[in-house]
């Protein structure tokens, strides 16, 4: 494996002569979550904050996580304060954020998500929007309220970020840049059943059942945007009695690659003067890492772990097998490089 992290480097003339992006999924990439929401093996973690001190490196936490999963990524050690957060939707330059235009959820949309918590149809919404995380809840969330924030650990919480209301206080004027809606299905309840049955079997079809439920006869209004299921966190429920479903933009409008190229413009960083890596672990599903190739064709892709294809062509190197111990090599490797 040491070999073709070698013969990767060389080929690609990694030598530290330009500026070296690394772009970086976290979880179940950098972040191994079978220890620990925001474990970050150790000698990693010292090897990056070398590189990064020594500036051999900008270092781009590049992950579908909000501002709350980013804030507690940066109280597990490392205090970055670059990324492209959303799977594109949010860029973090030097601790400034910004928003990805492309990713705004249509005003109306939002409007349709509300009335239906007010009128009991959703007992609650989810919305990640660009200074953070709010949940608007109605009446019918009386057995529900555990459930609030379960699509993520619950150390991931921050107060600065998260905040709950009842959905009589929603303000439009006050709720913009909003880029992802999150809401629970219950399966018992015959409204959702429908909706509930097809993003289970992962039915591409599954946004015309959300439409209907949201009480909307024409679906032209989201066409842009995708309906998926997202895993949670909370042995109170079984996934087979509820399910989240996250709503948002498409991957044609935005993605990793989309949110890596707003973050070069916004360090006056030419793609062409420097090399980007990025390392990611799957190239399917809610996080497409390989779309990184879409924006920025000679970006490099590296793939660690077991669940990605090993067959696909856009993939620059595979480290197929233990995710932390590869990624561990990657970066001895790469410092070897780099520091001399």
């Amino acid at each position: 494996m040491k070999k073709s992290l070698k013969y990767f480097f060389n080929k690609n003339c990694i030598d530290g002569k330009k500026k070296i992006i690394i772009s970086i999924d976290l979880d179940n990439t950098l972040v191994i979550r079978k220890k620990g929401s925001n474990y970050i093996n150790p000698r990693i973690k010292k090897i990056i904050k070398i590189l990064i001190k020594n500036r051999k490196i900008n270092l781009v936490p590049n992950t579908g996580r909000d501002l709350v999963g980013f804030s507690a990524f940066q109280n597990g050690g490392l205090n970055i304060k670059n990324g492209v957060f959303g799977s594109g939707s949010l860029i973090m330059n030097n601790g400034h954020i910004f928003f990805n235009q492309k990713s705004n959820i249509n005003p109306f949309i939002i409007k349709l998500f509300i009335d239906a918590v007010s009128s009991g149809i959703l007992p609650f919404i989810d919305l990640s929007h660009a200074g953070g995380r709010i949940i608007y809840y109605g009446h019918s969330a009386d057995k529900y309220y555990n459930l609030f924030f379960s699509q993520n650990p619950r150390d991931w919480c921050h107060k600065k970020y998260s905040v709950i209301k009842h959905v009589r206080d929603y303000d439009s004027k006050k709720l913009n840049k909003v880029f992802r809606v999150e809401f629970p299905l219950i399966k018992s309840d015959s409204a959702h059943e429908k909706l509930f049955n097809h993003i289970s079997i992962k039915d591409s079809d599954s946004i015309k059942y959300l439409y209907k439920l949201l009480g909307t006869k024409s679906g032209k209004i989201f066409e842009d945007y995708s309906l998926k299921n997202k895993k949670y966190f909370n042995n109170h429920y079984s996934s087979e009695d509820i399910i989240f479903a996250r709503f948002g933009k498409n991957f044609d409008f935005v993605n990793k690659g989309a949110g890596l190229k707003i973050w070069l413009k916004k360090s006056s960083i030419m793609f062409q003067d420097c090399t980007i890596i990025h390392v990611g672990d799957k190239d399917v599903g809610l996080i497409n890492d390989t779309l990184i190739k879409d924006d920025l064709p000679n970006a490099l892709i590296v793939m660690v772990g077991k669940k990605y294809n090993l067959d696909n062509p856009v993939v620059d190197l595979h480290l197929r097998g233990n995710t932390e111990k590869l990624l561990l090599d990657f970066f001895v490797e790469l410092s070897k490089i780099l520091v001399k």
